[in-house]
């Protein structure tokens, strides 16, 4: 009878260790993967206005930086001023759940690619179209 027990009780321990699955991390929201988990900076790769280059060598060392906690998005003005009287600025920002609306200072844009690498949205700015493409820093 003891045998019977102890054995039972070997089985019971057994299948409770093989049923117990690992815990599979999180999968990372869009927001978090914009300021990644707090706050992350983006360089400026590509800005078309419809669909013509319009990225000036001034503005690729620009510094984009999305902070989640604040919802504020400051671009710092790289050493390649366009002009001397460029400055930082800070602005706000909304990214949907889903990650597919960006809402920058109530200016709403469609989030085409959130990578924790590469960032790319459009929409219509100042009445023509509008084409970014940024890179994490």
């Amino acid at each position: 009878m003891r045998k019977i027990f102890t054995l039972s009780l070997y089985f019971i321990a057994t299948a409770a260790f093989f049923s117990c699955s690992k815990d599979e991390p999180t999968p990372a929201t869009p927001i978090d993967i914009l300021t990644g988990g707090s706050s992350k900076s983006w360089l400026t790769v590509s800005f078309k206005e419809n669909g013509v280059n319009a990225l000036e060598s001034c503005d690729t060392d620009n510094v984009t930086t999305f902070t989640k906690a604040t919802s504020k998005v400051l671009t710092e003005v790289g050493a390649k001023k366009c002009d001397a009287s460029d400055t930082n600025s800070t602005s706000d920002f909304k990214l949907s759940a889903d990650g597919k609306t960006i809402t920058l200072d109530g200016l709403s844009f469609t989030v085409t690619k959130l990578t924790a690498n590469e960032l790319e949205f459009k929409g219509v700015l100042f009445g023509d179209t509008a084409e970014f493409a940024l890179k994490a820093k």
